[in-house]
């Protein structure tokens, strides 16, 4: 099994190399919980670089030696690439997306996020963490009928990440137009270490109303839960198992190979693995 700090520079190469090849890439959430944990990289670009995306990624894998890639276009409007150590259960994800569905509705495109991008230290594009504080306070803080998920928020570090950019607060929740003034209540309320019920149930509210407008997308969302994910041998590794695979590494890949054309079909040599 790859030891955290080997995460971390297996990971950053990747990172750095999709910055500097495709200019509309970048990460948007959770970075850290990849380099220092065994966390995905959540990553956002245009679909048409998606396959520039794909080559640097093929790349970066040959490099370090690991199982071939694996692209999963299952999840809508999202691509993964997947791979892994050989002969290890815990699998290596870079997903990546055009837009973000929030209660069926548009949360987030391309666009929005290159206007919260900045440049991580590192040496990466990142979305800054006022705006990815923001995203993440709806989708892992704001239970159904507007009621709070503490351990969700803390867990995905929010009221840190609202309170350290309070500037890239104000410009994410511009993108929410009449239900701006809503997003900075909740977001100063989480902060504070409170709720604020009224402005969660109506940002929600909006979010409803926008997905009666577009019913397709609804039931396309809805088919992807019930039968997609269960039928997706990628998916129910990624969404259902915790990012571990089956111990059979042939049979899964088997299994990976016929519902995905062009998967590899055979596992690769381990020697000289790292």
């Amino acid at each position: 099994m790859f030891a955290v700090e080997d995460r971390e520079r297996l990971w950053l190469p990747l990172l750095c190399s999709l910055t500097a090849e495709e200019p509309s890439w970048l990460v948007w959430k959770n970075v850290d919980s990849a380099l220092h944990g065994v966390g995905d990289i959540d990553s956002a670009a245009a679909p048409e670089s998606w396959p520039m995306v794909v080559s640097v990624f093929e790349k970066w894998v040959g490099e370090n030696q690991l199982l071939p890639t694996i692209a999963c276009r299952h999840i809508p409007g999202g691509l993964n690439l997947v791979t892994a150590k050989p002969g290890e259960r815990s699998l290596l994800e870079l997903s990546v997306k055009n837009t973000k569905a929030w209660r069926g509705s548009t949360l987030f495109g391309l666009n929005d996020l290159q206007a919260l991008a900045e440049q991580d230290p590192r040496g990466f594009r990142r979305l800054r963490p006022g705006g990815e504080g923001v995203f993440k306070l709806l989708l892992n803080g704001v239970r159904w009928g507007g009621r709070p998920n503490w351990s969700g928020l803390h867990a995905k570090k929010v009221p840190e990440l609202l309170q350290t950019d309070p500037a890239g607060v104000a410009m994410a929740a511009a993108l929410f137009d009449d239900r701006r003034n809503d997003v900075l209540s909740l977001a100063d309320a989480v902060v504070a270490g409170r709720w604020d019920p009224a402005a969660a149930g109506r940002i929600e509210r909006a979010a409803l109303r926008e997905t009666l407008l577009h019913p397709q997308s609804s039931w396309g969302r809805l088919r992807f839960r019930v039968v997609t994910v269960r039928s997706c041998p990628v998916l129910k590794a990624l969404l259902l198992h915790e990012r571990l695979r089956p111990c059979d590494e042939r049979q899964w890949l088997d299994a990976v190979r016929q519902a995905h054309p062009g998967a590899p079909e055979t596992v690769p040599s381990q020697r000289g693995a790292r």
